[in-house]
Order: C-alpha cells, then sequence, then structure tokens
C-alpha cells in the first residue's frame, strides 16, 4: 500500500532528525499537502509508531518514551471528548427537529 510506504519513509525522516520538525518541513521533505502529510500521520499512529506533538510547542517527533508521549496522549483525548460532544450535539439537534422541538429560539 502507498500510504504504508510514505509511513515508512516519514518515520524514518523523524528518526534521523532526532528533533521537533516543523509541519512545512514535512510537507516540503515528503512533497505532500499539509492536508495528506497529516493524513500518513494519522495512519502511521494508527499502526502503532508514537509520532507526537505538542499543540504548545509545535513539531513532530518520536516519542521515545511514556512521558514524551504523555502530553500528546492527554490533549488527544481532550480533543476526542470534545468531539464526542460535538457529535452528541448534532445528533440531539436533529432529534429535537425531528420532534417539531427546537434547540434555537429562532429554528
Amino acid at each position: 500500500m502507498k500510504e504504508d510506504l510514505e509511513v515508512e519513509v516519514l518515520v524514518d525522516f523523524l528518526k534521523k532528525m532526532r528533533m521537533r520538525v516543523p509541519r512545512k518541513t514535512c510537507v516540503k521533505y515528503m512533497g505532500v499537502s499539509d492536508r495528506y502529510l497529516r493524513s500518513i500521520i494519522s495512519r502511521a499512529r494508527e499502526l502503532g509508531y508514537p509520532i507526537v506533538t505538542d499543540t504548545d510547542i509545535g513539531g513532530y517527533y518520536i516519542a521515545e518514551t511514556r512521558e514524551e508521549a504523555s502530553t500528546f496522549i492527554r490533549q488527544m483525548r481532550s480533543r476526542a471528548v470534545k468531539e464526542f460532544r460535538a457529535a452528541d450535539n448534532m445528533e440531539l439537534y436533529f432529534v429535537t427537529k425531528e420532534q417539531g422541538e427546537g434547540l434555537f429560539p429562532n429554528g
């Protein structure tokens, strides 16, 4: 699969860099769009590669220890909770709309 090869190339690049690498640098190295790079990173994480970033600092790197990954894990869990809440609220909106009730004053 092409995407798995791209994962390997990105992981090798991050391992060689041995530091936080800005997303723009990764995009340039990989020769892909920003959006596609994020899909490669997502795939790498699904495969178990510990590619992490800290939204406060930025840059991607390979976590070597649990401590290095802890901030990323906490941020991802917080983001997941917000995404689930948004999905629940959207579902509630349409359930109430179908019942003839509105969540919004003029909706």
